[in-house]
């Protein structure tokens, strides 16, 4: 096994081992127990920014980085919202959608164009800002469809819940297919690398 890839294995096991730790060890300077909603509630905070970490991983392996997620996240959050009040999966599969399109502009003209990652996914994360508040008017926006709502989030073996399920599946899914030989990870690079008949793209050297 190559030191460098030695060191990409070992760093992120040993960032997880030292967030468990710390965990565990948080009675320490509360002076109070953990309980099954501790772990609950650290659970949901995983699931809210683990999918959108994950995003901006696949990019850096390509060896470009993506500032618009945020923007998106924002955008699909509005979106599902707005087209999923009578059916949650309508606006979920609306959200995705809208996303996978913003994905593919961005991804087109940063292959097609031949210009860097950062300051086309920058301007998309402002336009998308703007496109967010628009939508809203600025406001908070409630979502009345209370049986989805209280779907995502009901517990399961008293620590999980679905949302917290479908990040660490894709969490686990993703760790697999990065370690296989060919995997993803070569092709994410491939991808990032070579334009129409495989000329090179500049961008941010994040590898």
């Amino acid at each position: 096994m190559r030191p460098a890839l030695r060191q990409e294995r070992i760093v992120p096991a040993a960032a997880l081992v030292l967030v468990v730790v710390a965990f565990v060890l948080t009675p320490l300077g509360t002076g109070l127990p953990l309980t099954t909603f501790d772990v609950y509630n650290a659970l949901q905070g995983f699931a809210q920014i683990g999918l959108l970490a994950l995003a901006v991983g696949l990019t850096m392996i390509a060896g470009e980085f993506d500032l618009s997620v945020v923007g998106t996240y924002a955008v699909g959050g509005m979106i599902a919202v707005q087209a999923g009040q009578s059916s949650a999966v309508l606006g979920l599969l609306v959200a995705v959608a809208v996303g996978a399109a913003v994905g593919a502009v961005q991804g087109a003209l940063i292959a097609w164009l031949r210009v860097p990652s950062v300051p086309v996914t920058l301007a998309a994360y402002i336009a998308l800002l703007g496109l967010a508040y628009a939508i809203s008017g600025g406001l908070s926006v409630t979502f009345t469809n209370r049986a989805a709502t209280l779907w995502v989030d009901h517990t399961i073996a008293g620590v999980f819940s679905p949302r917290s399920l479908v990040t660490l599946a894709a969490s686990c899914s993703w760790r697999s297919c990065s370690a296989a030989p060919g995997s993803v990870r070569n092709c994410a690079r491939s991808a990032a690398t070579a334009g129409p008949a495989g000329s090179p793209v500049s961008g941010s050297n994040a590898s």
